[in-house]
Protein backbone atom coordinates (compact mmCIF):
# COMPACT_ATOMS: atom_id res chain seq x y z
CA UNK A 1 0.00 0.00 0.00
CA UNK A 2 1.00 3.27 -0.71
CA UNK A 3 0.80 6.62 2.13
CA UNK A 4 -2.76 7.47 2.70
CA UNK A 5 -4.42 4.24 2.14
CA UNK A 6 -5.11 1.87 4.45
CA UNK A 7 -6.60 -1.49 4.13
CA UNK A 8 -8.59 -3.63 6.58
CA UNK A 9 -7.03 -7.41 6.59
CA UNK A 10 -9.69 -8.78 9.65
CA UNK A 11 -11.98 -7.80 12.48
CA UNK A 12 -15.32 -5.88 12.48
CA UNK A 13 -13.52 -2.81 11.39
CA UNK A 14 -16.12 -0.76 13.97
CA UNK A 15 -15.21 2.52 15.27
CA UNK A 16 -15.72 2.83 18.96
CA UNK A 17 -14.98 6.24 20.62
CA UNK A 18 -15.87 8.18 23.26
CA UNK A 19 -14.29 10.85 26.30
CA UNK A 20 -12.46 9.99 28.94
CA UNK A 21 -13.56 13.18 30.72
CA UNK A 22 -16.75 14.81 31.63
CA UNK A 23 -16.34 17.51 28.87
CA UNK A 24 -19.41 17.71 26.91
CA UNK A 25 -19.31 16.11 23.61
CA UNK A 26 -21.80 15.96 20.92
CA UNK A 27 -20.86 12.31 20.62
CA UNK A 28 -23.99 11.03 18.90
CA UNK A 29 -23.64 14.34 16.46
CA UNK A 30 -20.20 12.44 15.27
CA UNK A 31 -21.36 9.63 14.96
CA UNK A 32 -24.35 10.18 12.79
CA UNK A 33 -21.95 11.82 10.76
CA UNK A 34 -19.59 9.51 10.36
CA UNK A 35 -22.41 6.46 9.33
CA UNK A 36 -23.53 8.98 7.15
CA UNK A 37 -19.95 8.83 5.20
CA UNK A 38 -20.72 5.28 4.84
CA UNK A 39 -18.34 4.36 8.46
CA UNK A 40 -19.25 1.98 10.68
CA UNK A 41 -18.99 3.82 14.09
CA UNK A 42 -20.56 4.03 17.54
CA UNK A 43 -20.15 6.41 20.21
CA UNK A 44 -19.94 5.87 23.91
CA UNK A 45 -19.92 6.83 27.07
CA UNK A 46 -18.13 3.85 28.74
CA UNK A 47 -15.03 4.28 25.74
CA UNK A 48 -12.14 2.44 28.95
CA UNK A 49 -14.46 -0.44 28.66
CA UNK A 50 -14.13 -1.12 25.16
CA UNK A 51 -10.58 0.15 24.95
CA UNK A 52 -9.53 -2.98 27.13
CA UNK A 53 -11.86 -5.60 25.31
CA UNK A 54 -10.23 -4.30 22.64
CA UNK A 55 -7.09 -4.28 24.43
CA UNK A 56 -7.77 -7.66 25.56
CA UNK A 57 -7.82 -9.00 22.20
CA UNK A 58 -4.50 -7.55 20.68
CA UNK A 59 -2.39 -8.01 23.61
CA UNK A 60 -2.03 -11.47 23.90
CA UNK A 61 -2.09 -12.33 20.29
CA UNK A 62 0.47 -9.85 19.73
CA UNK A 63 2.95 -11.16 22.28
CA UNK A 64 1.98 -15.02 21.41
CA UNK A 65 2.44 -14.55 17.67
CA UNK A 66 5.67 -12.86 17.71
CA UNK A 67 6.95 -14.79 20.58
CA UNK A 68 6.38 -17.72 18.42
CA UNK A 69 6.49 -15.73 15.14
CA UNK A 70 2.97 -17.86 14.12
CA UNK A 71 -0.27 -16.44 12.85
CA UNK A 72 -3.20 -15.62 14.74
CA UNK A 73 -4.76 -19.29 13.95
CA UNK A 74 -1.27 -20.31 14.17
CA UNK A 75 -1.41 -19.86 17.76
CA UNK A 76 -4.24 -21.52 18.03
CA UNK A 77 -3.97 -24.38 16.10
CA UNK A 78 -0.97 -25.49 18.28
CA UNK A 79 -1.05 -26.72 21.79
CA UNK A 80 2.21 -25.02 23.03
CA UNK A 81 0.55 -21.62 21.60
CA UNK A 82 -2.84 -22.24 23.14
CA UNK A 83 -1.46 -22.92 26.19
CA UNK A 84 0.69 -19.31 25.61
CA UNK A 85 -2.15 -17.54 24.78
CA UNK A 86 -4.28 -18.35 27.48
CA UNK A 87 -1.32 -17.99 30.31
CA UNK A 88 -0.87 -14.74 28.40
CA UNK A 89 -4.79 -13.75 28.08
CA UNK A 90 -5.45 -14.49 31.68
CA UNK A 91 -2.92 -12.04 32.99
CA UNK A 92 -3.90 -9.13 30.67
CA UNK A 93 -7.58 -10.05 32.33
CA UNK A 94 -6.29 -10.54 35.55
CA UNK A 95 -4.88 -7.29 35.11
CA UNK A 96 -7.84 -5.40 34.06
CA UNK A 97 -9.50 -6.50 37.07
CA UNK A 98 -6.87 -4.92 39.34
CA UNK A 99 -7.82 -1.86 37.18
CA UNK A 100 -11.47 -2.15 38.10
CA UNK A 101 -12.33 -2.48 34.52
CA UNK A 102 -15.96 -4.25 34.43
CA UNK A 103 -15.24 -6.62 31.92
CA UNK A 104 -18.32 -8.99 30.14
CA UNK A 105 -18.31 -12.62 31.79
CA UNK A 106 -17.43 -14.16 29.09
CA UNK A 107 -14.58 -11.89 27.86
CA UNK A 108 -12.44 -15.30 27.37
CA UNK A 109 -14.82 -16.64 24.63
CA UNK A 110 -15.67 -13.38 22.86
CA UNK A 111 -11.63 -12.86 22.69
CA UNK A 112 -11.27 -16.43 20.82
CA UNK A 113 -14.07 -16.26 19.05
CA UNK A 114 -12.81 -13.01 17.63
CA UNK A 115 -10.07 -14.32 16.10
CA UNK A 116 -12.26 -16.59 13.84
CA UNK A 117 -13.59 -13.56 12.27
CA UNK A 118 -9.50 -13.35 10.27
CA UNK A 119 -8.57 -14.39 7.98
CA UNK A 120 -6.11 -17.60 7.90
CA UNK A 121 -3.06 -15.91 7.35
CA UNK A 122 -3.55 -13.14 9.64
CA UNK A 123 -0.21 -11.80 11.49
CA UNK A 124 -0.21 -9.14 14.72
CA UNK A 125 0.88 -5.44 13.47
CA UNK A 126 3.49 -6.30 16.37
CA UNK A 127 4.89 -9.18 14.36
CA UNK A 128 4.82 -7.78 11.44
CA UNK A 129 7.31 -5.18 12.80
CA UNK A 130 9.49 -7.33 14.32
CA UNK A 131 9.68 -9.24 11.00
CA UNK A 132 10.32 -5.99 9.31
CA UNK A 133 12.74 -4.16 11.68
CA UNK A 134 10.66 -1.81 12.50
CA UNK A 135 9.42 0.07 15.57
CA UNK A 136 7.44 -2.12 17.55
CA UNK A 137 4.43 -2.02 20.52
CA UNK A 138 6.43 -4.32 22.80
CA UNK A 139 6.43 -1.76 25.43
CA UNK A 140 2.74 -0.81 24.77
CA UNK A 141 1.27 -4.24 25.12
CA UNK A 142 3.77 -7.01 26.69
CA UNK A 143 5.54 -4.20 28.31
CA UNK A 144 2.66 -2.67 30.38
CA UNK A 145 1.43 -5.97 31.55
CA UNK A 146 4.67 -6.59 33.13
CA UNK A 147 5.05 -3.24 34.84
CA UNK A 148 1.26 -3.26 35.80
CA UNK A 149 1.81 -6.23 37.22
CA UNK A 150 4.88 -5.18 39.19
CA UNK A 151 2.57 -1.82 40.13
CA UNK A 152 0.23 -4.20 41.71
CA UNK A 153 2.58 -7.35 43.26
CA UNK A 154 1.17 -10.15 40.94
CA UNK A 155 2.83 -12.70 38.96
CA UNK A 156 2.87 -12.49 34.97
CA UNK A 157 5.08 -15.47 34.48
CA UNK A 158 3.81 -15.40 31.14
CA UNK A 159 4.53 -11.77 29.94
CA UNK A 160 7.68 -12.09 31.86
CA UNK A 161 9.08 -14.95 29.87
CA UNK A 162 7.71 -12.95 26.32
CA UNK A 163 8.75 -9.73 27.34
CA UNK A 164 12.48 -10.79 27.96
CA UNK A 165 12.91 -12.75 25.03
CA UNK A 166 11.65 -10.05 22.62
CA UNK A 167 13.77 -7.56 24.66
CA UNK A 168 16.92 -9.91 23.52
CA UNK A 169 15.74 -10.48 19.96
CA UNK A 170 15.32 -6.89 19.55
CA UNK A 171 18.52 -6.16 21.10
CA UNK A 172 20.61 -8.42 18.86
Amino acid sequence: LRPGVIQRIGGSGKLFFGSESDLPVDGKGIETTLLAAGIEAEYSKDIENIVWEKYIFICPFASATTFLDRTIQGVLDDDKGKELFDGLLGEVINIAERQDVHLQEDIRKITIDKAFTFPNGTKTSMHKDFEDGKKTEIDTFTGYIVKAARKHGISVPHHDKVFKALQNRLNT
